[in-house]
């Protein structure tokens, strides 16, 4: 089916049956296991909910969120985690600069599709922090950034994207409207 993330038929596809033997590898490994969905700027997931594609985003890390929730249900041990760092809290929401501008400097994006090595270095403070430890710098709203995600809080992470979202067109409607 297009548009699918794995088949009818099986629930799989040959790229999550690869996902789940490099898990069980590292699970096996005792290796700690850190999933990350990536800090799209806000322009990025608006262009998906344009083109009608962010039910399947949504899907995937649902998908994600069961998978590992099925790792450690059969490895107790594991030390697993998947992180959401999309979303549209202050840092993906910053405004980018127009076509051409040069002089602009931007603080956590080079563009909507890149993000700077200051924004990734918050990500791994997040996903390193101490157990119990809040991580990851409040933005000057106060929001920590990352997202613990799993499949019991997908509904708490929809919510809280639908927040972002809100408060960012509020903030920066030019963004949605470029």
């Amino acid at each position: 089916m297009p548009g699918a993330l794995v088949s009818n038929a099986g629930h799989s596809s040959r790229e999550w049956d690869a996902l789940g033997g490099v898990l069980e590898q590292a699970v096996r490994a005792k290796a700690r296991i850190d999933l990350v969905i990536y800090p799209y700027h806000a322009q990025l997931l608006f262009l998906l909910e344009k083109a009608g594609k962010r039910a399947l985003f949504d899907a995937w890390k649902a998908l994600l969120a069961e998978r590992l929730a099925t790792l450690q249900r059969d490895h107790p041990t594991a030390r697993v985690a998947l992180w959401d760092f999309s979303g549209y809290g202050a840092r993906q929401c910053e405004a980018i600069p127009a076509k051409g501008d040069r002089n602009t400097n931007t603080e956590w994006y080079w563009e909507g599709g890149h993000f700077k090595e200051a924004l990734g270095h918050l990500m791994f403070a997040r996903m390193l922090a101490p157990v119990g430890a809040v991580g990851g710098a409040p933005s000057p709203e106060g929001e920590t950034f990352g997202f613990a995600l799993t499949a019991a809080n997908l509904d708490a992470n929809n919510a809280r994207m639908a927040r972002e979202r809100a408060a960012c067109v509020a903030a920066n409607p030019a963004l949605f409207a470029q």
